[in-house]
């Protein structure tokens, strides 16, 4: 932090002159706002009709106002109103606050609000039970923050708006990728929807005639001791064609469950439940470490040497086995899952192995791109968020414009 920096309450930048409460319209769809997590911004929540809503007031949300969610604000729940969330409301859970930008760029200030000193004074300012600590607004004005001239925050956000372009252009070149190895996978394995009709030479199998089939272990059981701490792949892990490793937790088990329940290469995870269009997906165990899976993920275990691994995850992941998945699912409102006699009896083509073969090279050809191109991108999310904190917190002088671009 140089010189030409200033520390300042929050008070001095924001005030809370904005539109009050107002009746809630009760015979109107009601669009309500959220603010996501960890600087995820604001969102459209949910549309319900206003007579169902019990509050008797609600708040516009205000174009270019600092919004956060009083008993989320620990964990990074401020964000400034884009204008597309005009005609949204909130409750009074949302404080919102004019920003005075002649004092502080407004972007300047969202970044400001995800750097760790600055969670670690709304920790210290919050208060209230455990899991329902709230900010109160007087709490979080009251707060003080160092702040650069208007042109070095405009330089600054410059320079993170440069290093997000550059994650979103190798997001999107990812999702290309992957746009276009689904279609192969869909051309090669099937080409009238279903696999009734199969080639010469395949043939259908159920899944449970090819590979052993074990759901994971339960967290929260009762055991006995002595345990080790080992990777647990949960369901957020599991994702349609790819495992996302970037979190993976660990779980304590007993050295009988941690060789029960282990992952080995060349198995395949799919998910039980969850929302029901992500029931049954899944990808290859490559044998990255070792492992233990959750028991919301089946681990198939190919047992022939008729089926090639890598194959049978191509497969499970074609329409035919995902809308025999999506119907097979027990469904609740906001969940729904599948059970292992349900997953045991899903049919998967097994052609000859040299054909087999030949759609894993060209499959993992169209592959290869899109996980070099995920790997860019979250390389280049880590330098963003190592950026922001080096240059909001002035540890790194902001850059001369352009110089990032």
């Amino acid at each position: 932090m140089t010189a030409t920096w200033r520390t300042v309450r929050l008070a001095e930048l924001l005030n809370d002159n904005v539109a009050g409460p107002v009746p809630t319209p009760r015979e109107e769809l009601v669009r309500l706002a959220g603010v996501r997590l960890h600087g995820g911004g604001v969102y459209e929540a949910r549309v319900v009709p206003g007579a169902e809503i019990k509050t008797k007031t609600l708040t516009p949300v205000q174009p270019g106002a600092l919004i956060y969610n009083r008993m989320w604000a620990t964990r990074g729940t401020f964000a400034v109103v884009p204008d597309s969330a005009a005609g949204m409301y909130v409750t009074n859970e949302y404080p919102q606050f004019r920003i005075d930008k002649e004092a502080v760029e407004p972007r300047y200030l969202e970044l400001l609000t995800q750097l760790p000193a600055f969670l670690d004074q709304v920790d210290a300012a919050a208060v209230g039970s455990t899991d329902r600590r709230r900010l109160h607004p007087d709490a979080l004005l009251d707060m003080e923050v160092d702040l650069p001239p208007l042109d070095e925050q405009r330089r600054i956000v410059e320079a993170v708006a440069a290093a997000e372009q550059a994650v979103a252009a190798h997001e999107r070149y990812a999702s290309a990728a992957f746009t276009a190895l689904r279609a192969a996978r869909e051309a090669l394995l099937f080409t009238e929807g279903d696999w009734e009709d199969l080639p010469p030479g395949w043939e259908l199998r159920r899944l449970d005639e090819v590979a052993d089939i074990r759901a994971g272990i339960t967290k929260g059981r009762k055991v006995q001791r002595p345990l080790t701490e080992v990777p647990f792949i949960r369901a957020a892990n599991v994702q349609d064609g790819f495992l996302d490793l970037s979190e993976v937790k660990t779980l304590a088990v007993t050295a009988a469950e941690r060789e029960r329940f282990r992952v080995q290469a060349d198995d395949i995870l799919m998910i039980e439940g969850g929302n029901a269009e992500h029931v049954g997906r899944g990808w290859l165990w490559e044998g990255q470490e070792e492992a233990v899976c959750q028991n919301h993920v089946f681990r198939v275990r190919v047992t022939t040497g008729a089926v090639i691994p890598r194959f049978l995850a191509y497969a499970i992941g074609a329409s035919p086995a995902r809308a025999y998945c999506y119907d097979a699912a027990k469904k609740t409102t906001n969940l729904a899952s599948i059970s292992k006699s349900q997953i045991s009896e899903l049919a998967v083509p097994v052609p000859p192995v040299s054909v087999q073969a030949d759609v894993v090279r060209k499959l993992d050809a169209l592959r290869r791109v899109g996980v070099a191109e995920l790997r860019h991108a979250r390389r280049l999310t880590r330098f963003r968020a190592a950026l922001i904190e080096e240059l909001v917190s002035g540890a790194r002088p902001a850059p001369a414009v352009g110089v990032l671009r």
